[in-house]
């Protein structure tokens, strides 16, 4: 894995710039959609499922309710029956000593008794089995004879002798009108009022299988499922496969596994499995339900999506190209503008073609480049003293070097896919000249002043590893007094160049600081860099030649605004330079504050 990545960031590094913004600019937009678009899907799946659960417990809360009316139902009307007092009475009669006629009129006086008890339509049948001896017990017709009822499978004496009732399974049935049924029957019995141990009757209240299997059919929404009917053994009444429309008297697979869940689950996220409370008999409805077709919307979403992201991704491909190359050949022009400038030919002009930063960068560098041609011009024309050290000193605060440089740290920033910090580079850089031609006015306020030394800080710091703590103090009433303008810059490239950054063991830190003292103004620059030897200084001021191993554009600098100072200000205003080698250098720059005034008066 870690060779892939080696592999790819190197063939990163080594495209070109134009193919890097398109990479990245493509890869930023894909990356947010195709999350979006799985959250999407996921979210979705997450409220079909939730849909789901919700819809699957309503039909089984709905299906529970229809089953506990139907038993309840049928078990009350059993026990309605097998509690009148008169059919009790009448079925306790010996049959011997009954005639045919006061037979008949029982018989008659039963079925009118269960008529008039049977109001619901869902009941099937009503059966009474009563005593062989009675002449109507072989009716088959509401009246059976008992003996029957030692062959029947779903009849067991002993437990509902303990139990009074009961319900029975599924079974088969044959009647005399209707056929063979399967069919399952709320039994009561009829006791004898003299002996509570002997049965006199039986009551059946029989209730087609059909019923039942409405029952599941409607608790199983997906229509693809399984759903049982399970009595308080766990064993299987009865079941119904959705799917395949037909009968199930076992279970399928491992459904039976699902009877430990109550309530609502899920399983695997593949199975949804409902079981109800008990109802009326302790039995409870079950239902399996497959998740998949429950998600087959959810798939389709997916495919759309799927189908979305491609299209999005071609527009975005097609669009990032465009504008890669827009954005690219705009920096690369400039570029190519200032390696112009930087072999001295400033007869150049660069097309401004945007109002953005990079357009006001464009309009700033052919400001920059007219102020330096005017003031090549003034300077050749106010003397070759004045023109050395007001021009020099301009270009090396504004030369082409300096911004060729920090324009390849926004290229190579770029290229590190750090759009913000290319923002930034590219509004410190624009500020930055901006405060530097002021308008081509040779005064700015020292609020000004400052903050163009903050901007130079605060790209040298985007460019160098070392980090420098800036610090600025002015008092209110100096703030805005107006000076000459680039005074501080030269001496704060000086302090970092040939002071802070050859520092080993400790940050650098600039105060600059502004006041009055007395009837002078006092600009104080103090760093802790490595320092000035004593015998460097006076070089410096003076401009003699420097040793090997001190570059001489700082101490060139130094010399530059000593000699505007004197020019601008007159004799008066001075430089100050003190140094404790290894602690760092304060440099004090001071000038009469009556001079600084008729200098306001005279621009």
């Amino acid at each position: 894995a870690m060779a892939i990545f080696s592999f790819l960031a190197n063939a990163y590094r080594g495209t070109s710039y134009q193919n890097k913004l398109l990479i990245s600019y493509f890869v930023f937009i894909m990356i947010p959609l195709l999350f979006f678009a799985i959250f999407s899907y996921q979210q979705s799946s997450r409220v079909i499922i939730e849909q789901a659960t919700k819809i699957s417990d309503m039909y089984l809360q709905q299906a529970k309710t229809e089953l506990n009316a139907q038993l309840t139902g049928m078990m009350s009307l059993s026990q309605q029956i097998a509690r009148q007092q008169r059919v009790r009475a009448i079925l306790e009669q010996p049959p011997g000593n009954l005639s045919i006629s006061q037979q008949y009129d029982d018989l008659n006086e039963i079925d009118e008794i269960v008529q008039r008890m049977v109001f619901t339509s869902d009941v099937h049948d009503v059966r009474l089995y009563v005593d062989d001896g009675f002449l109507y017990s072989v009716r088959n017709l509401l009246t059976y004879p008992a003996s029957q009822l030692d062959d029947a499978d779903w009849f067991d004496r002993d437990s509902l002798l303990i139990a009074g009732a009961a319900f029975t399974p599924v079974y088969s049935y044959r009647y005399l009108t209707f056929g063979r049924t399967d069919v399952i029957s709320a039994l009561s019995l009829i006791r004898s009022s003299r002996d509570f141990a002997t049965m006199t009757g039986l009551v059946a209240v029989d209730l087609k299988l059909e019923t039942l299997l409405e029952v599941l059919q409607h608790v199983d929404f997906s229509a693809q499922g399984r759903a049982y009917i399970v009595n308080m053994a766990d064993q299987i009444v009865c079941g119904l496969d959705s799917g395949e429309q037909r009968l199930l008297m076992d279970f399928v697979a491992d459904d039976a596994h699902y009877l430990q869940h109550s309530g609502i689950a899920m399983h695997n996220q593949t199975v949804l499995s409902g079981l109800s409370d008990p109802v009326f008999g302790g039995w409870r409805v079950l239902v399996v339900s497959p998740v998949k077709p429950l998600l087959a919307s959810s798939a389709r979403l997916r495919v759309q999506l799927v189908f979305f992201a491609g299209l999005v991704g071609i527009i975005v491909y097609f669009l990032a190209w465009f504008y890669a190359r827009s954005n690219a050949g705009r920096i690369m022009g400039l570029v190519r503008k200032m390696r112009i400038v930087q072999s001295g030919h400033f007869d150049v002009n660069c097309v401004v073609d945007s109002t953005d930063e990079i357009g006001e960068l464009q309009s700033n560098f052919n400001m920059m480049i007219r102020e330096i041609r005017l003031l090549l011009d003034e300077q050749y024309k106010l003397g070759q003293s004045l023109k050395d050290s007001e021009l020099k000193v301009l270009q090396a605060q504004i030369n082409p070097h300096f911004l060729y440089n920090t324009l390849d740290l926004i290229l190579w920033t770029a290229k590190n896919n750090q759009p913000d910090e290319v923002c930034d580079i590219v509004i410190n850089l624009s500020r930055f000249y901006r405060l530097s031609l002021s308008n081509g006015e040779a005064q700015i306020t020292i609020d000004d002043e400052l903050e163009h030394v903050r901007l130079y800080v605060a790209l040298q710091n985007l460019r160098f590893k070392k980090k420098i703590a800036l610090i600025l103090e002015a008092d209110p009433d100096v703030r805005q007094l107006r000076i000459l303008k680039l005074l501080l810059q030269p001496i704060v490239e000086n302090s970092i160049l040939h002071g802070i950054q050859n520092l080993d063991d400790r940050e650098g830190e600039i105060l600059i600081k502004a006041r009055r003292d007395e009837q002078n103004l006092v600009i104080s620059v103090t760093d802790n860099g490595i320092g000035i030897e004593r015998s460097e200084i006076s070089r410096i001021l003076l401009r003699e030649p420097a040793r090997r191993d001190r570059p001489d554009v700082g101490r060139f600098g130094l010399y530059n605004i000593r000699e505007r100072l004197r020019v601008y200000y007159g004799d008066e205003a001075r430089i100050d330079v003190a140094s404790t080698p290894g602690k760092g250098t304060t440099i004090s720059m001071t000038i009469p504050l009556p001079v600084l005034a008729e200098r306001q008066e005279q621009t």
